[in-house]
């Protein structure tokens, strides 16, 4: 087993399998770089070599750190730093190597045969194995002649993923790839003739589309699943008619699977998530139990869940900067500004009063103790990267926790960091906080809610927040045998 990866925990896969180096910028040198973290995509998707690109990123940017610290000239520093910036790592590894001919290591465009004969060359002269260039994907057609043959699926779906890269999780990204990816198999599958044939975006139809719905049925797949990947293949036809690549009109992807609202309604009781019973809730946090988790975000985010009701990454995306205090109370500032911040919806953006009880466990000593040490996430041991967001490890050990105290959930449903939420949302139905209230303590947000409501209402403040809501969470926790502090 390849076990190289294991230690390189700065190193990151994206959703379309390129590996990324995030190094943290140290806290005497980030105002001059004028920010706290340096994110570079390695170029590759082979784990040693971008395990290579790392270390030389590294190295590299630790000299920059010096230059800065031992007051180098402005003008030395700025050629250092615009040699790293405008480089990508395999050229700082590479730029050393001569080949045949002059030959590069750089972007290889293969427009004919000729072409392709002088890359193949290239790759069986390159003088280290290891950092052959990869092949191209596939020949790139002279632009008038590729607009003219239009683009093919595959094509198409590279583009609308690059599009929406920033605006969706790399969980969504991965799910939308899947459902395309699917799509193009089950209609080259349809198309007759010998050999294999590319699957052009024009030619998809709307028959092509109910005959994959077809298809999808007799996989016995559940409806809601089959409506989700009609849905992400109606957003890609959308953007390729936005952009030009299909014709306007009709769009084949839409109406053809769809889920009753009696349906959702029903599969949402028995399939979602499921509240805690406070038999359950004792036991989580029984001290003798609570111990099981280990690492301090483990065992934080779940206590923060309990008091809050919001969602696992957005505790786990909390910046020490977004807690604070205001008007005299600690608050958790759940906010769009600041570094891998992303919200469910634009509810999520509130201001939580933090509950006494988080106070008492130590909550605020964790804060001041990390701002001294000149970190700036509440868990700076996460990855911003991770495939289902920062939380994901932690929402994993603790499911295996729940496994091993035998609490399972009823039916189809699940428990995990998602049922906080609702034992919270139903603590403050019970205790009659009003609608509202619950609403923007939680940054939940109802389909039923009118549109001008958000414009013209005004946010309630977090002392109101706090006396209105803070009672309804009394969990009886043993506080003081409870291990959060290091």
């Amino acid at each position: 087993m390849d076990t190289s990866m294991r230690v390189a925990h700065y190193l990151t896969r994206g959703p379309t399998g390129r590996f990324y180096v995030r190094l943290r910028v140290p806290a005497d040198v980030q105002a001059r770089f004028g920010r706290k973290v340096i994110k570079r995509s390695t170029g590759t998707t082979c784990d040693r070599t971008a395990l290579t690109c790392a270390l030389v990123l590294q190295a590299r940017y630790a000299q920059a750190f010096a230059a800065i610290r031992n007051g180098s000239m402005e003008k030395e520093l700025d050629e250092l730093l615009k040699s790293l910036e405008g480089t990508s790592p395999l050229e700082l590894i590479l730029k050393d190597v001569k080949l045949p001919g002059g030959q590069s290591f750089g972007q290889v465009e293969i427009n004919d045969d000729k072409d392709l004969a002088l890359f193949q060359k290239l790759a069986a002269d390159c003088p280290v194995p290891e950092f052959k260039p990869f092949p191209p994907r596939r020949v790139v057609k002279p632009i008038g002649e590729a607009r003219a043959a239009g683009l093919t699926l595959a094509d198409a779906r590279d583009k609308y993923l690059v599009s929406i890269q920033g605006k969706n999780t790399a969980k969504t990204i991965v799910q939308k790839t899947r459902a395309l990816k699917d799509l193009e198999a089950f209609v080259a599958s349809q198309l007759k003739g010998k050999g294999k044939q590319p699957v052009m975006l024009k030619q998809l139809t709307r028959t092509d589309f109910s005959e994959w719905f077809l298809h999808e049925t007799a996989q016995k797949r559940v409806i809601t699943y089959i409506t989700n990947r009609f849905s992400a293949c109606a957003d890609f036809i959308k953007w390729a008619q936005t952009a030009g690549h299909y014709p306007q009109g009709d769009n084949p992807a839409s109406g053809h699977a769809s889920v009753p609202k009696q349906l959702k309604k029903q599969r949402a009781k028995s399939h979602g998530s499921q509240a805690f019973t406070p038999e359950q809730i004792q036991r989580i946090f029984d001290p003798e139990n609570f111990k099981q988790l280990k690492g301090d975000a483990a065992r934080w985010i779940p206590l923060i869940l309990l008091y809050t009701g919001a969602r696992s990454n957005e505790v786990a995306r909390l910046e020490l900067e977004d807690c604070r205090e205001e008007g005299g109370l600690p608050i958790f500032d759940f906010t769009w500004m600041g570094e891998d911040k992303s919200f469910k919806t634009d509810a999520s953006d509130r201001k939580t009063p933090v509950h006494p009880d988080l106070i008492k466990l130590g909550l605020w000593e964790r804060v001041a103790r990390l701002k001294a040490a000149g970190e700036t996430e509440l868990f700076p041991e996460l990855s911003f990267d991770a495939k289902n967001g920062p939380a994901g490890r932690t929402q994993h050990a603790f499911s295996r926790y729940l496994v091993k105290l035998g609490i399972k959930a009823r039916g189809g449903g699940r428990v995990g960091h998602h049922s906080f939420r609702d034992t919270v949302i139903g603590a403050l139905k019970a205790a009659g906080v009003h609608r509202e209230m619950r609403e923007e303590y939680t940054g939940h947000e109802l389909s039923d809610r009118q549109e001008h409501a958000h414009a013209y209402e005004t946010e309630f403040s977090p002392r109101a927040l706090a006396e209105a809501c803070h009672s309804a969470m009394v969990w009886s926790l043993g506080l003081s045998s409870l291990e959060c502090r290091p």
